[in-house]
């Protein structure tokens, strides 16, 4: 999908009518930003609500591009500071459900500490100069606080 948008937030990361698109689609949607040129998928990152771990079958999909490309990948999980301590157990909590889902793929799990989540998944994706970011919410709550709006309003 090409990536067209007018608010902010949505346009610098997937455009509103991609927006659309993922909060209703059944199936995987990748968005691919114009003019992006394919170098292969060596590195990358998924940003994932851990408290609220996804059906597991929902990473089939990543977990095949990542053994399709030998793709390094790393699982982020982003948290505000005021962020209750309960809320950390539940993340920490998928830890083994998820290693366990990813044994077969190279990978690592990440927590950061971040008071922007957009930013911090940027800055990530920068700092690791990842070629595929995977977004992956747990009915959707994960990337509408991440647009910090309704993605189906």
């Amino acid at each position: 999908m090409g990536m067209r948008g007018t608010g902010a937030i949505s346009q610098a990361l997937l455009g509103s009518t991609t927006m659309a698109i993922i909060a209703q689609s059944k199936v995987p949607v990748m968005a691919v930003p114009a003019k992006r040129e394919f170098n292969g998928l060596n590195t990358v990152v998924a940003a994932m609500d851990l408290t609220q771990l996804p059906d597991l079958h929902t990473l089939d999909p990543l977990k095949t591009i990542a053994s399709t490309f030998n793709s390094h990948l790393h699982v982020l999980h982003l948290y505000k500071k005021d962020t209750e301590q309960a809320e950390r157990n539940k993340a920490t909590g998928s830890l083994d459900a998820l290693d366990a889902c990813m044994q077969e793929i190279n990978h690592d799990i990440h927590f950061k500490q971040t008071e922007d989540i957009p930013k911090g998944i940027h800055d990530y994706v920068e700092a690791l100069q990842a070629d595929l970011l995977a977004l992956l919410p747990s009915q959707h709550t994960f990337l509408s606080r991440l647009l910090n709006k309704s993605i189906t309003g």
